[in-house]
């Protein structure tokens, strides 16, 4: 969202943004927009509001509460179109897709009896006459939708679904000058770069400790997004940051694999800039995300309890 205010206010309109009071990337006071802050506990989805105000709706999406955001709005045969979450592709055996079925199933059962009741009571609430978010979904005027398929599957869609994955993807910069001579110092070996997202600043000692071991065997240089306690068996051609300007090392000639937990952005950023992917896949999204660079040949994916 803060690239889209950015390039909204660019183009000379008028921004008012509404923010949870603890936003991670919109920043309070801006001179590009008005903030509007709703305590955390007081959030509600934007679908229902623009309903409220009568407003035309924009969606920037990939996922909601159900799951991919093309479930709600285009047919998607169960035969083909794998369900987040089910570790399946679009080439399924029979028992393949009755498992694709089953996971369906969870989130159908979740979308009526966990999440549903909670928004349909915002709705009996604020709407006249009622109404349903699938609904108010289904009736959104553009769907801003961050994927493409040069990285998903085939599967129906929309007129009205714009495919913007990569959007936040830029030619890479200069690096910082002591980073840019670590880089040039791997020589012909390059330079493995390694970060697990945001959410995942350290992991356990003991993995910590494997990871670096194995690094430090290497022949290529080393740059690792880590803020916990530092291995022992770090390596002298391991570079430890606590921050990393990933789409300029990515797009760095000297960066040959990226090791990353395969959240969007950066599995989005390894595509623009042509960089293999080994993935650990920890948590949301990322093992679907990973699973289709894998079933492309530009990814490989490896699990925290593998021994190897």
């Amino acid at each position: 969202m803060k690239l889209m205010i950015e390039e909204l206010h660019a183009r000379g309109h008028s921004i008012s943004v509404i923010r949870p009071s603890k936003s991670w990337y919109i920043e309070e006071v801006s001179p590009l927009y008005d903030s509007i802050n709703i305590p955390q506990s007081k959030q509600f989805e934007g679908v229902v509001l623009a309903k409220y105000l009568k407003l035309p709706t924009v969606l920037n999406v990939r996922w909601i509460t159900s799951g991919d955001g093309h479930s709600i709005i285009a047919p998607s045969p169960l035969s083909y179109i794998p369900v987040p979450g089910s570790g399946l592709t679009d080439n399924m055996s029979f028992t393949e897709r009755i498992k694709n079925v089953f996971f369906h199933g969870l989130i159908v059962f979740q979308e009526v009896f966990m999440i549903g009741p909670h928004y349909e009571a915002i709705c009996d609430k604020y709407i006249e006459g009622g109404c349903d978010t699938s609904s108010l979904l289904q009736e959104a005027d553009i769907w801003l939708f961050r994927s493409d398929f040069v990285f998903d599957f085939p599967r129906p869609t929309m007129p009205n679904v714009v495919y913007i994955g990569g959007f936040q993807c830029k030619p890479a910069q200069p690096l910082p000058a002591d980073l840019e001579a670590f880089v040039e110092s791997a020589g012909e070996h390059g330079v493995i770069i390694m970060t697990l997202g945001t959410f995942v600043s350290a992991l356990p000692d003991d993995i910590t400790e494997d990871i670096a071991r194995v690094f430090a065997k290497m022949p290529q240089k080393v740059i690792w997004r880590h803020t916990g306690k530092i291995p022992s068996s770090l390596g002298n051609n391991t570079l430890i940051v606590d921050w990393m300007p990933q789409k300029d090392l990515l797009g760095h000639p000297q960066t040959k694999v990226f090791v990353a937990h395969g959240g969007t952005n950066g599995v989005q950023e390894a595509i623009y800039h042509g960089v293999p992917v080994l993935g650990i896949p920890l948590f949301f999204d990322q093992f679907d995300n990973l699973l289709r660079l894998q079933e492309r040949g530009a990814g490989k994916i490896i699990r925290l309890a593998d021994e190897t």
